[in-house]
């Protein structure tokens, strides 16, 4: 249910392979004609003049006719579906497509932040072809092929193709790195780490595809048994709709209201009922009767504290989920702003192998916020600490980063919150909540007290990523 533009900020640099396939005259033709079609008669943000693309992409005609390459001009396109200013709205080429449906990625295999004249590198993807070769979290990329990076595309290049990277390391050396860019697996395993016998952290990687929703209700089963749990979101872009309502089941009573999904249907109804032009998906979903909710189906487990790592990674269905939790049970966020693009969002093939991806509605939370350009603000907001001065320069922000869950700074300063934050969960749902059972990573079922035993790290599942329908 997610993917955005480069100021979204951070990116999962799992950079695209360059295709040399040329791009005729023609089939450039085609796919802006089908691109086109998409939008003007398939994507609705409410109060969005969709037809006013048409104007929007002839501003960009000149880039999209100097562009030879498949990868060219898909970029071209891109960079106009970023400037019209929406998420949820990008096409992708064939090999591009055939990767999302197979759940994997080519390129470096890091997530980083664009800083100013700098790579924040945030994670190295254990997946990826950069593990082991020299590159951290924590990292500074200063130099691409000897030209300071300005954004994350500057790191993009072919599948096979090598580039020298100047990095500054935490302690303010400079190394060369020559990595190559490869395809690899995006599906990475999902984590139920005990900090100490009453703590832990699950850790969601993805909504999508790959998201295993038996493998995560014994996590959370397990999970259940923790006093003070941590829900790590970071780095989450979203996915289904349907696996982020499973999560929330472990959470929240059943059929609880979370928010409201405001599509093209509804805004008619809204018209047709004579209460406004429809713009406002506020007052939209305030009058809708068509909820988001909960499974009916599905009773909660988890009933200790909870507290909600996010980061601008953390976006789409994971914001979603974040802002239930706050809203419903009280629960702090603890990190940086996320990514604040919460459309529902679908995709379609069309000519040659290339997919668009759409937005087909907006989503308003329980309490009445709309997410999309609205980024959920931490509570306690943890972003960078200062990196000693080297050559003369002025102390420089860096990117916190995590070794292990127990030494990360993030987990640290929200359980501390926790353990001293008294919530304020909705009543309806304290109410509908059950009660607490033993605590502990081996605390029986039967609600027993937990014996003495160092903590241990447990449940490893193979994970994925999210969208509403089918959306990303």
């Amino acid at each position: 249910m997610i993917r955005m533009g480069r100021k979204i900020i951070v990116a999962l640099l799992l950079t695209w392979s360059v295709i040399a396939q040329a791009m005729t005259p023609d089939l450039k033709a085609k796919v802006l004609a089908d691109v086109s079609d998409v939008i003007n008669k398939k994507a609705f943000v409410p109060g969005l003049d969709m037809d006013a693309w048409t104007r929007h992409v002839a501003k960009h005609q000149a880039e999209l006719d100097a562009a030879e390459t498949v990868d060219a001009y898909t970029k071209a396109l891109n960079r106009a579906c970023r400037e019209f200013g929406v998420s949820h709205l990008s096409v992708r080429t064939p090999a591009q497509e055939k990767r999302r449906s197979t759940r994997q990625a080519a390129g470096f295999g890091i997530r980083v932040t664009d800083g100013e004249h700098v790579l924040h590198v945030v994670e190295v993807n254990p997946n990826g072809p950069s593990v082991g070769k020299g590159l951290d979290a924590g990292d500074e990329i200063i130099l691409v092929d000897g030209r300071v990076p300005d954004e994350i595309e500057d790191l993009q290049g072919e599948v096979g193709s090598k580039s020298i990277l100047k990095v500054r390391k935490g302690d303010g050396g400079v190394v060369e790195l020559e990595l190559e860019r490869k395809t690899f697996s995006l599906d990475r395993p999902d984590t139920l780490t005990w900090i100490d016998p009453e703590s832990a952290v699950l850790r969601i990687n993805t909504f999508m595809q790959g998201y295993k929703r038996d493998a995560i209700t014994k996590l959370c089963e397990e999970a259940a048994r923790a006093k003070y749990l941590i829900l790590d979101l970071r780095g989450n872009g979203g996915g289904q709709v349907s696996n982020l309502r499973h999560l929330l089941g472990h959470f929240l009573p059943a059929n609880t209201t979370i928010g409201a999904f405001i599509g093209k249907n509804v805004v008619n109804n809204f018209r047709e009922a004579g209460q406004g032009d429809g713009n406002d998906p506020i007052a939209v979903a305030k009058w809708s009767p068509r909820k988001f909710r909960t499974d009916n189906a599905q009773s909660p487990v988890i009933t200790g504290r909870v507290g909600v790592l996010i980061d601008r990674g953390s976006a789409s269905a994971s914001e979603i989920t974040s802002a239930a939790l706050r809203e419903m049970l009280d629960a702090p966020l603890v990190g940086t702003k996320t990514a604040g693009a919460v459309l529902a969002s679908t995709y379609e093939k069309i000519e040659g192998g290339f997919s668009v991806q759409y937005p087909a509605s907006d989503y308003v939370t329980g309490k009445g916020i709309r997410l999309e350009k609205n980024p959920l603000k931490p509570d306690l907001e943890i972003a960078t600490e200062s990196r000693p001065a080297s050559r003369g320069t002025a102390s420089r922000p860096r990117v916190l980063v995590a070794t292990t869950p127990a030494q990360d700074p993030m987990v640290r300063k929200a359980l501390e919150l926790i353990r001293t934050r008294e919530p304020h969960p909705d009543v309806l749902v304290a109410a509908s909540r059950p009660a607490r059972e033993g605590a502990g990573p081996d605390a029986p079922r039967d609600g027993g007290t937990a014996p003495a035993t160092r903590p241990r790290r447990t449940g490893r599942t193979p994970t994925s990523r999210p969208t509403r329908g089918r959306g990303d």
